[in-house]
C-alpha cells in the first residue's frame, strides 16, 4: 500500500480474505461435518449387512448340516445291515448337491479310508481332510460337529459330522467343503467398498474363509492380520454357531471416505464452487446411502420372510395342505405369478424351460424324490441369482415339510391298521398306567367288562369293576405290579358273574391285561365231568345191582321166616328151646343187609354227582374190605381182582366217597386195558418217607404215608402217553368210551387230600398208578348202636307227611311205639286241611317231595304260618346237597335221610322238640 493509496481501497481486498476465509472455514466446517455423517452412515450400512450376512450365513448352514445328519442316519443304516459305508456313493453326491456352493463331500471311515467322495478338494488332499476330521471328532468326549478349514489349505468351509451305530459304536466321519464363492455374490451385494470383507472365523478366531476370494490371506490369521492396523477399520461381529463359528464383517474407513477426500480437494482448489460441488455431492451420497440401506432392508425382509414361510409350512400336517400352502405362499415370498407344487416321484424336469420360470425337485433328507415345484414369474423378467437366494432355501423348507407330513401319515395309517387287527380279536386286551387307569381297551374288553369303550379310556379299573380290586383277582393283579412279573390265573369276578382267565404282564409305564370268558367253557366241563362219573356209573350197575339182589334176599328171606315164626305162634306151635333167640338173629341179620344196602345207595349217588370233599379220618383197611364185593361185581369174568393190605394199615384223612371213586376210576381203566382179560391187582401198604425215599420216587414230603396202588397187566402207555395221562380230556381211547376226565379227577382229589399221585407204564407191561396220602390218627372207638338201643320218646303230637303208605305206616307205628299222638296224611293239601280241622302238632315230619302240587318247604312254610312256632324235621331218600341246590330247601335246616332206624328217629324228633322247648 502506498501514500496514495487511501485506507479504504483495501477494504474490498481485505472483505474478499475475510469472505475466503469465512468461505474457507464454513468449508472446512461443511467437510467435517460431512466426512462425521459419511462415517455414521457407514456404521449403520455395516451393521445391517452383518445381520443380513448372519442370516444368510445361518441358513446355509443349516442346510449343510441337515444334509449331513440325513448322510449320517444313511450310514448308521448301512452299517447296521452289514452294508458298509461303500454304498454311500449316491447320497454323498446328493448331498454335495443340495448344499448352496459346495465343492467336495466325502465319508472317512474309522481306519482313514476314503469310504465316498464327490467334488475336488480344494487345496489340501483327503488325507489331510481324514486327519482334521478324524482328529476332531474321534474322541466320543468332542462335540458331533465340527466346523473349521482345510488344514494347510484356503478359501473353503470345512463341515465335519461324527457318524455312529445307534447303539453309539463310532464309524467314521462326513465332511464337506463349502467354497468362499458361496459368499462371494453376497459380499458383492453389501457393497463393503474395496477394502470391506466377509470372513469367517473359527472358536480359536482363525479365519477360515473370507469373501471376495480374490483377496483370500493366509488360514490361521487373526481379524487384525490383514495389512492394515485395527482402527484403519470398521468391524461388526455375529456368532453363527455358537462356540463353533464366527461371522464378521469389515468396512474399509478410508474406502468409505474417498468421496469425502475427492471432494475436499475440490472445495480447497475452488473455493467459490466448492460449496455448490460439496452440496451435490452430498445429496448424490445420501442418496446412494438410502439406496444401499433400502437394499440391504428389502434382503433383511425377504429372509424374514423366508422364515415366517418355514414356521408357516411346518405347522401344517398333511401333505396335500402342504403342497396348497406352498403355492399360496411361494407366490407372495418370490412375487411369482405361479407356482405349482406336483407330488409323488415326478419325470425328470422338461427341457426348454422360458427364462421366467424355473423347476426345483423336492427331495427328502435321504435323497428320495418327494416331488417338483415349478416357479412362473409374470412379468416375464428373467430368474436370476438373487432370485435363487430365496428359491433354493424355500424348496429345501417345502421338502422338509413333504417328508414330515409323510411319516405322519405312514405312522396313522400304521395305528388304524394295528387297532383294526386289535378289534377283531376275541381275547380282551386292557393296558393300564401306573395309577390303575385305562389308557387303551380292544373291542373285545369293553364286551366282556360289559361297558362301552369311548368310556373306558381314562376310567379307573377298579372303578369299572366294583369289589373285584380287594377280591382274589385284584390281589394277583396288585401283586404282578409291584413285583414286577406276569402271572396268569382263573378266577371268579362278581361285578361280571363270569369266569375270567387272565394273564397279566407289567411295563415300565403300567400292566397289559389279556383276559377271555371262560364261564361256558367251565360249564362244559363240568358236565363232561359229569358224563364220565355216569360212564363209571354205567359199569357199576351190573354189580350194584348183584349186591343189591343179594341183600334184599336177605331181608326179604329173614322177614318172610320171622312171618312164618308168629303164624306158628298164632297156631299154638311149640317153640324148641334152641329156636328163642332165632328171632332176634333174623331181625337183626335184616337190618345189616338193609344197611349194607343204604350204603350202597348212598355210595352210587355221592360217585354219580358233584360235591365238595368232605374229609373225615378213615380205616383204609375197612373201606378196601367194603370194596371188594362191589369191584368183583363190576369187573368181568376175564379179570382177577386180588386186594391184599397190611392187618395194621394206617388211618388216612380224606373223603371215603372220592377215594372209593378213584379206586373204581382206576379199576375201570385197568379193565380196559385189558381187553383180553388179565390181572387187577390193588395192594395198601404203610410207608414211612424220608428225603431219600422222596427223591427216589419223585415226592414232594415226607412223613408217614398210606400207598394205595392200582396196577393191571395191560398192554400200558409210551411215555410220552404216560406224560400227558393226568391232564384234562386226554384220552387214549375211541370216540365215545371215555371223556380223558377220569384220571384228572384222580389227581384232583389225591392233591386236594395232600398227596400226590405217580403213575408208572411201560408199553407191553402193564400200568401202576400209586396213591401217596398222609397218615392221620384213628379216632376214639365209639360203641355201634344196637337196634334194641335205649331211646327217649315222649308225648307230644307229630304231624305226618309222607306220600308212600308203606313209609307212612311203618314211621307212625315207630313214633306210636316211642309214646307220640301221630296224625298222619299222605299229601301237603290233606296236612293242611287237618290243621284247618284245629289239629295242633308240635312237630312237622314231612318228606320233600310230596304229590299234589306242594313240596314239603311249601307244607312247612303254609303250617308255620297257621302255627308259629312249629318244628319242623324233613325226611327225603335224596342227599341234602341236591335238595339245596336245587332250592328244595333252604340251607340250614334239619333232614333226615332215608332209610333210618327207630334210634335215629326218636333222636332227631327229640332234639327238634326240645329245641323247640
Amino acid at each position: 500500500m502506498t501514500q496514495s493509496q487511501p485506507v479504504g481501497g483495501h477494504l474490498p481486498g481485505l472483505f474478499l480474505i475475510a469472505a475466503m476465509l469465512l468461505l474457507i472455514a464454513a468449508a472446512f466446517g461443511v467437510v467435517w461435518q460431512e466426512r462425521e455423517r459419511s462415517l455414521a452412515a457407514s456404521v449403520r450400512g455395516l451393521v445391517a449387512a452383518a445381520n443380513a450376512t448372519e442370516a444368510y450365513a445361518r441358513l446355509g448352514i443349516d442346510v449343510a448340516m441337515r444334509r449331513l445328519e440325513a448322510l449320517a442316519v444313511a450310514a448308521a443304516d448301512g452299517a447296521k445291515r452289514d452294508a458298509g459305508l461303500e454304498r454311500l456313493a449316491e447320497p454323498v453326491r446328493l448331498t454335495l448337491a443340495g448344499i448352496p456352493g459346495a465343492r467336495f463331500a466325502a465319508v472317512v471311515d474309522a481306519r482313514r479310508r476314503l469310504a465316498a467322495a464327490a467334488g475336488e478338494p480344494d487345496a489340501a488332499p483327503a488325507g489331510a481332510i481324514a486327519d482334521g476330521a478324524l482328529a476332531r471328532l474321534a474322541d466320543p468326549r468332542a462335540p458331533d460337529w465340527y466346523v473349521g478349514g482345510y488344514p494347510g489349505g484356503s478359501g473353503s468351509l470345512l463341515l465335519g459330522r461324527r457318524l455312529t451305530l445307534p447303539g453309539g459304536g463310532f464309524i467314521g466321519v462326513a465332511v464337506v467343503a463349502i467354497g468362499a464363492d458361496w459368499l462371494d455374490s453376497f459380499a458383492a451385494a453389501m457393497d463393503l467398498g474395496s477394502g470391506g470383507d466377509i470372513v469367517l472365523l473359527d472358536a480359536g478366531r482363525r479365519v477360515i474363509l473370507r469373501a471376495p476370494s480374490n483377496r483370500i490371506a493366509a488360514p490361521g490369521l487373526g481379524v487384525g492380520d490383514f495389512g492394515a492396523t485395527p482402527s484403519a477399520k470398521l468391524l461388526e461381529t455375529r456368532t453363527v454357531l455358537p462356540g463353533l463359528l464366527e461371522l464378521a464383517v469389515e468396512g474399509g474407513r478410508e474406502d468409505l471416505l474417498a468421496g469425502w477426500r475427492q471432494r475436499s480437494v475440490a472445495i480447497l482448489a475452488v473455493l467459490a464452487g466448492v460449496l455448490a460441488l460439496l452440496a451435490a455431492g452430498w445429496q448424490r451420497g445420501r442418496a446412494r446411502i438410502r439406496g444401499l440401506q433400502s437394499a440391504k432392508l428389502g434382503l433383511a425382509r425377504q429372509l424374514g420372510q423366508l422364515a415366517t414361510a418355514v414356521e408357516q409350512l411346518s405347522r401344517l400336517r398333511y401333505v396335500g395342505e402342504i403342497a396348497a400352502g406352498a403355492e399360496a405362499i411361494g407366490r407372495t415370498l418370490l412375487s411369482c405369478e405361479r407356482v405349482a407344487v406336483t407330488l409323488g416321484a415326478p419325470p425328470e424336469a422338461p427341457a426348454g424351460l422360458a427364462p421366467e420360470q424355473r423347476s426345483l425337485d423336492l427331495l427328502s433328507a435321504g435323497g428320495e424324490r418327494l416331488g417338483r415345484m415349478t416357479v412362473t414369474r409374470g412379468d416375464g423378467r428373467a430368474l436370476d441369482g438373487e432370485d435363487d437366494f430365496l428359491l433354493e432355501p424355500f424348496a429345501v423348507a417345502v421338502a422338509s415339510a413333504l417328508e414330515r407330513a409323510t411319516l405322519l401319515a405312514d405312522t396313522m395309517r400304521s395305528k388304524s391298521e394295528l387297532e383294526l387287527i386289535l378289534s377283531t380279536i376275541s381275547e380282551g386286551i386292557v393296558v393300564l398306567d401306573r395309577g390303575w387307569c385305562v389308557r387303551y381297551a380292544n373291542a373285545a374288553a369293553a364286551r366282556i367288562m360289559q361297558c362301552r369303550r369311548e368310556d373306558m379310556p381314562g376310567a379307573n379299573v377298579w372303578a369299572l369293576l366294583p369289589g373285584v380290586r380287594d377280591g382274589d383277582i385284584g390281589g394277583r393283579l396288585q401283586a404282578a405290579s409291584g413285583e414286577d412279573r406276569g402271572v396268569a390265573f382263573t378266577g371268579f369276578c362278581a361285578p361280571l358273574n363270569a369266569w375270567l382267565e387272565m394273564r397279566a404282564n407289567p411295563f415300565a409305564g403300567g400292566l397289559t391285561l389279556y383276559f377271555r370268558d371262560v364261564t361256558n367253557q367251565l360249564q362244559t366241563e363240568e358236565k363232561l365231568r359229569q358224563v364220565q362219573k355216569l360212564e363209571a356209573v354205567g359199569q357199576l350197575t351190573g354189580g350194584i345191582a348183584h349186591d343189591v339182589n343179594n341183600l334184599l334176599t336177605v331181608i326179604l328171606g329173614n322177614l318172610e321166616l320171622l312171618a312164618m315164626r308168629a303164624e306158628d305162634r298164632l297156631a299154638g306151635v311149640a317153640e324148641a328151646e334152641e329156636d328163642r333167640q332165632l328171632d332176634l338173629t333174623m331181625a337183626e341179620a335184616g337190618v345189616r343187609a338193609g344197611e349194607s344196602a343204604s350204603q350202597l345207595v348212598h355210595r352210587l349217588l355221592s360217585f354219580s354227582r358233584r360235591q365238595p370233599l368232605a374229609p373225615q379220618v378213615v380205616a383204609v383197611s375197612e373201606l378196601l374190605r367194603s370194596l371188594q364185593p362191589l369191584l368183583r361185581g363190576t369187573m368181568s369174568e376175564q379179570v382177577s381182582v386180588r386186594m391184599n393190605w397190611p392187618a395194621g394199615l394206617w388211618h388216612a384223612l380224606l373223603d371215603p366217597a372220592e377215594l372209593e371213586s378213584a379206586i373204581l376210576n382206576l379199576s375201570i381203566n385197568a379193565q380196559d386195558a385189558m381187553p383180553g382179560g388179565g390181572t387187577l391187582t390193588i395192594e395198601a401198604s404203610n410207608i414211612a418217607v424220608n428225603s431219600v425215599y422222596a427223591a427216589a420216587a419223585g415226592l414232594e414230603r415226607t412223613g408217614d404215608t398210606i400207598m394205595i396202588s392200582v396196577s393191571d397187566t395191560g398192554t400200558g402207555m409210551p411215555r410220552e402217553v404216560a406224560a400227558r395221562a393226568f391232564d384234562p380230556f386226554f384220552t387214549t381211547k375211541a370216540p365215545g368210551k371215555g371223556t380223558g376226565l377220569g384220571l384228572s379227577m384222580v389227581y384232583g382229589f389225591v392233591r386236594q387230600s395232600g398227596g400226590q399221585v405217580m403213575i408208572d407204564s411201560e408199553p407191553g407191561r402193564g400200568t401202576v398208578v400209586r396213591m401217596y396220602l398222609p397218615r392221620a390218627l384213628p379216632p376214639e372207638p365209639a360203641a355201634r348202636p344196637s337196634a334194641r338201643a335205649g331211646v327217649t320218646g315222649g308225648s307230644e303230637t307229630v304231624l305226618l307227611v309222607e306220600d308212600n303208605d308203606m313209609v307212612r305206616a311203618h314211621t307212625e307205628a315207630m313214633l306210636r311205639g316211642l309214646g307220640y299222638d301221630v296224625v298222619a296224611a299222605p299229601d301237603g293239601p290233606a296236612a293242611l286241611h287237618l290243621l284247618a280241622e284245629g289239629r295242633r302238632p308240635a312237630l312237622l315230619l314231612t318228606d320233600v317231595i310230596l304229590p299234589g302240587g306242594m313240596t314239603g318247604r311249601d307244607v312247612a312254610e303254609a303250617a308255620q304260618g297257621r302255627l308259629p312256632g312249629l318244628r319242623v324235621l324233613f325226611i327225603s331218600g335224596y342227599s341234602g346237597d341236591v335238595l339245596m341246590e336245587n332250592g328244595r330247601l333252604p340251607p340250614g335246616v334239619d333232614l333226615l335221610a332215608k332209610p333210618f332206624r327207630r334210634s335215629e328217629l326218636a333222636a332227631r324228633v327229640r332234639a327238634q322238640l326240645e329245641a323247640g322247648g
